[in-house]
């Protein structure tokens, strides 16, 4: 029975060492619009396909680079998003069901009617955010499918290695 026992531990303690982080990688490219040049700035995230809550996201430049440092190694459906450049649009970022922008657990349903305002120290004073249009940002219409996970077209293969040049188109 010792043994059984101390065979069980082992083989618990094995799985275990199997179960760490996801590894990572980071992903260079160009979002493009098709026949109008790049994307002239927005959000873009990597969702894994095989598992939902492992997401990564970067900012899109004016020239429609972008960078993300720590996207999930594997298939991924890739989200672009520029509502939040649109006069009057709130920066809602790319939609992954039951989570926010940049992979934050969603609140609770009602939760956030409790809040009322933003917990002290996380509020942002009038007139320090960037305005739409600087650094040669600005919102340029493109099909609302390209920001919502269960309807993007856009995949990507990320391998532990080098991930520059992987470049997509909108419309």
């Amino acid at each position: 029975m010792k043994y059984a026992t101390r065979f069980v531990a082992l083989v618990a303690v094995l799985a275990l060492a199997g179960c760490g982080p996801h590894p990572r990688a980071s992903v260079k490219g160009k979002v493009t619009v098709a026949g109008k040049g790049p994307l002239t700035g927005g959000a873009i995230q990597f969702v894994l396909d095989s598992d939902p809550t492992q997401i990564a996201g970067g900012v899109i430049h004016a020239d429609g680079s972008y960078e993300v440092l720590d996207a999930p190694v594997g298939e991924c459906k890739v989200l672009i998003d520029n509502e939040h450049l649109q006069k009057g649009g709130k920066m809602q970022g790319p939609m992954v069901p039951g989570y926010l922008a940049g992979g934050a657990k969603a609140a609770p349903a009602g939760a956030t009617s409790k809040m009322g305002t933003s917990p002290k120290g996380l509020e942002v004073p009038p007139g320090t955010g960037e305005p739409v249009g600087a650094n040669g940002l600005k919102y340029m219409k493109i099909n609302h499918e390209f920001a919502v996970a269960d309807r993007t077209p856009l995949k990507a293969t990320v391998n532990r290695g080098d991930n520059a040049g992987v470049n997509f188109e909108v419309k």
